[in-house]
């Protein structure tokens, strides 16, 4: 098995802990995942062939309604199409759910006033209910968020969550391996206590919120349930 972690960090400290995350709460082997430095360049279509799914990470540092990396997230569309047209699992989260979202006809929008950082509760929709993937799922979890920039998704996309500050929490493509989540479940607790202390300054996080923050945290085991059945579902049953 081989999955391609796209990762948009400017800090290697950042991107080592995504990384982590996302190979323990996949429950994938690390050797497994291959990281690519989406800041860098884009994949191109045909490196797609060497891998059995494709997974694009957070960031902390750009977003996708200023426009930042534009020309980087363009050439992504070609290697996402192919990762489509192949039936290759696929799993955007936070930043690589606002790409996925902005480059199949949705769009990402700043909302600062409803910005989400911390344990928020994701609500499952109608739709949720008969989805392979989330139809087992409570109705209502907690999940681990850091986001400012929100999501109107694709037109052709099945809407599977929100929350009361953010309205579109996942969507999916029907039919299709492809499912994009605003929030983390790749994070608990511990892991998003470091996120804050390591965005600190570029969020201007002060020691008090950050407590503030820290104090009303809570478990998110439904969350990482998810992530890890995305990959027990789609990727380890495909391979």
């Amino acid at each position: 098995m081989k999955v391609l972690l796209l990762q948009t960090r400017k800090r290697q400290d950042v991107s080592d802990h995504e990384f982590e995350h996302f190979v323990r709460f996949t429950g994938i082997p690390e050797q497994s995942m291959h990281r690519w430095n989406f800041i860098e360049r884009a994949p191109d279509p045909s490196d797609i062939k060497n891998y059995d799914a494709v997974l694009l990470g957070g960031s902390g540092s750009f977003l996708v309604s200023a426009g930042d990396l534009t020309k980087n997230i363009q050439n992504l569309k070609p290697v996402l199409d192919t990762a489509r047209e192949q039936g290759k699992p696929t799993l955007g989260i936070c930043f690589g759910a606002q790409i996925m979202s902005k480059l199949y006809g949705g769009d990402v929008y700043l909302d600062e006033d409803k910005k989400e950082n911390g344990t928020y509760e994701i609500k499952t929709t109608p739709e949720a209910r008969e989805d392979e993937l989330l139809k087992d799922y409570p109705e209502t979890f907690q999940a681990t968020l850091g986001h400012k920039d929100h999501i109107i998704k694709p037109p052709s996309a099945t809407h599977l969550a929100s929350s009361d500050l953010s309205d579109v929490q996942a969507w999916r493509f029907p039919g299709e391996p492809t499912y994009a989540f605003t929030f983390h479940p790749e994070l608990d607790q511990q892991a998003m206590i470091d996120r804050f202390n390591y965005y600190a300054t570029e969020y201007s996080l002060t020691p008090e919120i950050i407590k503030q923050k820290t104090e009303a945290m809570q478990p998110t085991p439904h969350a990482h349930a998810i992530l890890k059945g995305f990959f027990d579902r789609y990727v380890k049953n495909c391979h």
